[in-house]
């Protein structure tokens, strides 16, 4: 106790409060205990700021301060280092005890609360969609969300579309759910909610692909022309999220003689150049994976890898094998090391390329390999998540 006295000593003098009224932020960075653990995650030594920040919880355990602000803001941190360490479980938990500490006051903590139910909702995301889904599910009864601000009566809409197309299940809920963010008319992220609604309109669509539809039942052509009317939003509203990324005044298309300049762009621009290479349109696929190309080299040179492998896949299809080698060897050059699922579709494709060709068998089987290591460890949405503009996690 003597040790957290001396610690709060320069706290009381200068805001001459208590300190159950002091934000949390100020509370904890009193602890000298905070101030290396802040050093060693500035350093990346996330083992031993992990082990400071327990020894502050235990001196707030010790005051009878594990219910304040104080004690969420320091789990907060406890949880991105435990994130950072690939602690998925043990983040989760962190974030979860954060809510559990503000749902006991929340006319006090609306707004905290509100932040950690997202901070909570961004992690599920990334690593559990069952827990997100029950979650949304939750936070959508009239008695939770009658409570909370309309701007986050619109996040979980979003976020629960955005979860639903992950799960892969039911893509008509997610769509209705971000049509219904749309409707809220907020002007609030309105472009990321377009991306996502076109992303649940063609992975809806994908099951017709390939598919000869001319022996269909009367339910299934019904099914179909869904598909039909699916497949043509998708890209409207792809171009309509361009439109809105790049404040012009009409639907963006690839003859409306405007360079585009904002980086969020470039999803939209590759998402609709694979769908046309789905099928089997490959002048106009080219022409919009071109455009992407050309805005991520003038604005985001790191992400332009997946547009690279797109055009690699399209010259591997019109049998220009080693111009697509060298456009997918440079991609596979700029996402190394990343594990994620533009890495593992690089090496994919990079695998299909090579099996054609029984001198590079070894080779082949190696890539193939690597890039199932790489899956293996990525949640199962892994491939529906690189179209999908999702929610990064907040430090």
């Amino acid at each position: 106790m003597f040790h957290l006295i001396r610690n709060f000593t320069k706290l009381f003098s200068t805001f001459e409060a208590p300190i159950r009224e002091l934000p949390g932020s100020e509370l904890i960075a009193s602890l000298d205990e905070y101030s290396r653990a802040s050093s060693l995650i500035q350093a990346k030594n996330y083992v031993m700021a992990e082990l400071e920040l327990s020894r502050c919880m235990d001196i707030l355990n010790k005051a009878n301060l594990k219910t304040e602000p104080g004690y969420s803001f320091l789990l907060h941190k406890l949880a991105l280092v435990q994130r950072l360490q690939q602690k998925f479980s043990q983040c989760e938990n962190s974030l979860e005890t954060i809510v559990k500490n503000y749902e006991q006051n929340p006319k006090n903590y609306q707004i905290p609360l509100q932040q950690a139910y997202k901070t909570l909702f961004i992690q599920y995301l990334a690593q559990n969609i069952d827990k997100a889904l029950k979650l949304a599910e939750s936070l959508s009864l009239s008695n939770n969300y009658n409570s909370m601000t309309k701007e986050f009566q619109q996040e979980v809409k979003f976020i629960y579309g955005t979860a639903l197309i992950l799960h892969g299940q039911d893509f008509s809920k997610a769509k209705s759910l971000l049509n219904e963010c749309l409707n809220m008319d907020l002007d609030i992220n309105t472009p990321i909610i377009l991306h996502n609604l076109a992303c649940a309109q063609w992975l809806h669509s994908k099951k017709y692909y390939g598919i000869d539809t001319r022996n269909l039942s009367t339910e299934e052509r019904q099914d179909y022309n869904d598909y039909i009317e699916n497949y043509n939003k998708a890209i409207l509203n792809f171009q309509k999220a361009i439109q809105i990324y790049e404040g012009l005044s009409d639907i963006f298309t690839l003859n409306s003689g405007f360079v585009l300049k904002n980086k969020l762009s470039g999803l939209s621009l590759t998402n609709i150049g694979e769908i046309f290479i789905e099928n089997n349109d490959f002048e106009k696929a080219v022409d919009w994976v071109k455009t992407a190309m050309k805005l991520y080299e003038d604005t985001d040179k790191e992400n332009i890898g997946r547009a690279l492998v797109l055009i690699g896949s399209v010259l591997k299809e019109k049998k220009h094998l080693m111009h697509a080698e060298g456009l997918i060897r440079n991609a596979m050059e700029i996402m190394k090391g990343r594990n994620d699922g533009n890495e593992v579709f690089a090496l994919r494709m990079y695998g299909a390329l090579l099996k054609s060709n029984t001198k590079r068998f070894r080779e082949c089987e190696d890539v193939q390999k690597k890039a199932q290591g790489i899956a293996d460890i990525l949640p199962y949405w892994y491939e529906r998540a690189v179209y999908l503009y999702v929610p990064k996690w907040v430090e």
